[in-house]
């Protein structure tokens, strides 16, 4: 009988002890992650050229959630556009300046704009001819 108080009272112990634990560790944790939301972006002049496109989220019935544009540089690379006058650029090749940031998370990087302050519309790329019909 006493064994059986003995074993149950060190469980309980050890139980005890890895909640604690578990707890002490939460806290430092989340300041790490406060202290990322919180730090400042420091902006750069950037200046890229590519294409605008416009992402858009929809809900389950179809209509747009949440709409924001893109611009796909020649490295297939995408950079975020606040939106603005680059809604009348979509579908077409531009050259974009203004300030923005480089973001490294979680071994990912994003790039995006946070300001713009000059948008220059660059010569249409020449269609790309059709393929020749065989007859077949």
């Amino acid at each position: 009988m006493k064994k059986v108080w003995l074993v149950g009272a060190i469980v309980i112990t050890l139980s005890m002890a890895g909640a604690m634990a578990k707890d002490a560790a939460e806290p430092v944790a989340k300041a790490d992650k406060k202290a990322d939301a919180t730090r400042e972006l420091t902006t750069e002049e950037m200046t890229i050229t590519g294409t605008i496109d416009k992402m858009e989220k929809k809900k389950k019935d179809g209509t747009p959630m949440m709409t924001w544009f893109r611009l796909i540089d020649e490295d297939c690379r995408e950079i975020r556009v606040p939106k603005g006058e680059v809604e009348k650029y979509v579908g077409c090749k531009v050259k974009v300046t203004g300030q923005g940031y480089t973001l490294e998370k979680k071994g990912k990087t994003m790039r995006a704009f946070k300001t713009i302050t000059n948008i220059e519309k660059l010569a249409d790329a020449p269609a790309t001819p059709a393929a020749p019909d065989t007859g077949k």
